[in-house]
């Protein structure tokens, strides 16, 4: 089975006041290097690997130049036998204009992962975005005119004080674009950010956030996007096939300081520094073991996580004599109505997402 290749860009023009992401502020200078790092790296690299996703997260992707990121592209096709399959860029609006999207269409990028965050302009000030939602939809237009057939659009919910009138205008400007994928998060004040010294995260922010993620679910199901995870919705057949391999435990090497693995029943990761990565002599001395995967812990928090839920027929052939178990732990959670099974099938319905971690805590 083919993996996915995930390299790190840590540059951004602004840092964003929720985001809590490894990303520092991009110079001329510093994208030099990295590139000319990530390129050594990338011809020398070791890990046997063949993929058929590929993805570029961030940070913010678009700020190196499009022929930086076409170069990077290409060597990665080359290492990893890659000859066709998903090829993302994350993109912020206010990095990007036609000229440099047609440039990355042409030069192989086939999926964008667009930053939109808001259909409103006073939450998007509230969220410290470098865009206005005038700028964000012309670089969906822009997109669209360079030959982008699969665009993703992200969208935060669950804003202080954001009412449920307000979530739902937010992602009915979102859905009037026609994207194939949306990626609806709720807000996290997370530590280390603008957001945790101004917010407080109290329990009527999360009933209220409870409130409009069920809403806005119902709502993008009603427009014709399915719900495949906990926090992503597509029209049929453009789900993420990249995030999907880290739900179903596929491999998939990340390259970039901050990124993550999964190599087989091991887990990796880059430190979150950028002058160690730019001292790294090739991609294993800068895998650092993090912890086992394929447990069938990590099988049940990761199936939890899509919609299709947890095959226990499959269950048990991976993991022998579990299914009983774990169904039995699951009986209290379906009675009350958080989780629904059918034939061999038992899965977290929306109210269940609300309260995954915890439902997950109490099945391993």
């Amino acid at each position: 089975m083919a993996g996915g290749i995930y390299i790190h860009v840590p540059f951004c023009v602004k840092k964003c006041p929720y985001c809590s992401f490894y990303s520092l502020p991009k110079t001329e200078n510093l994208i030099k290097n990295y590139v000319k790092k990530t390129a050594e790296l990338i011809k020398t690299c070791s890990v046997n690997l063949k993929a058929d996703t590929i993805y570029f997260g961030g940070g913010t992707p678009s700020v190196l130049p499009p022929d930086d990121l076409i170069y990077l592209l290409n060597l990665i096709k080359d290492k990893f036998g890659f000859s066709v399959g998903e090829v993302t860029l994350e993109a912020n609006p206010s990095t990007v204009d036609y000229e440099s999207l047609l440039t990355l269409k042409q030069g192989g990028f086939n999926r964008l992962s667009m930053g939109f965050q808001s259909g409103s302009d006073e939450e998007l000030k509230i969220l410290g975005r470098l865009h206005d939602k005038k700028t964000a939809k012309q670089a969906f237009l822009d997109a669209r005119k360079a030959g982008f057939e699969n665009i993703s659009l992200d969208i935060m919910l669950g804003l202080y004080g954001q009412t449920l009138k307000q979530a739902e205008k937010s992602a009915e400007e979102i859905i009037n674009l026609s994207p194939e994928h949306i990626s609806a998060y709720m807000l996290k004040i997370e530590k280390g950010t603008e957001f945790y010294s101004r917010y407080e995260d109290t329990e009527e922010f999360e009933d209220n956030q409870g409130e409009i993620y069920l809403h806005i679910c119902k709502f993008m199901n009603n427009h014709g996007y399915k719900q495949y995870e906990i926090s992503n919705f597509a029209h049929s057949g453009y789900e993420s096939r990249h995030n999907t391999k880290y739900w179903t435990l596929e491999d998939y090497l990340g390259i970039g300081p901050s990124a993550h693995s999964k190599l087989g029943n091991k887990r990796y990761y880059m430190e979150s520094d950028l002058n160690r990565y730019l001292k790294g002599n090739d991609v294993k001395s800068l895998l650092i073991y993090e912890d086992e995967a394929e447990t069938l812990e990590e099988y049940i928090m990761m199936r939890l996580r899509l919609c299709d839920g947890i095959d226990l027929t499959e269950m048990e052939k991976i993991y022998p004599n579990s299914s009983m178990a774990f169904t039995e732990k699951c009986l209290k959670f379906i009675k009350y109505g958080y989780m629904e099974k059918k034939d061999s099938k038992i899965w977290l319905n929306s109210k269940g997402f609300l309260i995954s971690n915890y439902i997950i805590s109490e099945l391993v």
